[in-house]
């Protein structure tokens, strides 16, 4: 379909990584890959620091910026996570079908571990 939902014409799933720190969490929308879509290439070879460094410079542009516990918006969205519910500022239309867009929350915990 032109939404790159399925065939039926239903949205495509939007995938969220959610990852907990012992001084922050991180919220993180995932890009949907296209239909067909090939997996990216195999790395061979040895990895090293510099490696690392020059494929991640940056870790908020992989795991996203970092939200305090103790923020009222903050805590309401964890409450809806606990309870396995879709926090509000998750929820969207889509709006070829104007149907509500699914979301697969993928939930890591990285505590005791501190932000990067």
């Amino acid at each position: 379909s032109a939404s790159g939902g399925g065939e039926d014409g239903a949205p495509a799933v939007q995938e969220v990584r959610i990852v907990f720190f012992e001084d922050a969490f991180t919220v993180q929308k995932v890009d949907p890959k296209p239909a067909g879509a090939k997996a990216p290439a195999r790395r061979t070879g040895v990895a090293t620091f510099e490696s690392e460094e020059r494929d991640n410079p940056d870790p908020r542009a992989v795991l996203g910026e970092p939200r305090s516990y103790d923020v009222p918006e903050n805590v309401a969205f964890l409450a809806d996570v606990k309870a396995s519910r879709v926090p509000t500022e998750l929820q969207a239309l889509d709006p070829a079908s104007r149907r509500p867009i699914p979301v697969q929350m993928i939930v890591a915990d990285a505590r005791p571990t501190k932000f990067p």
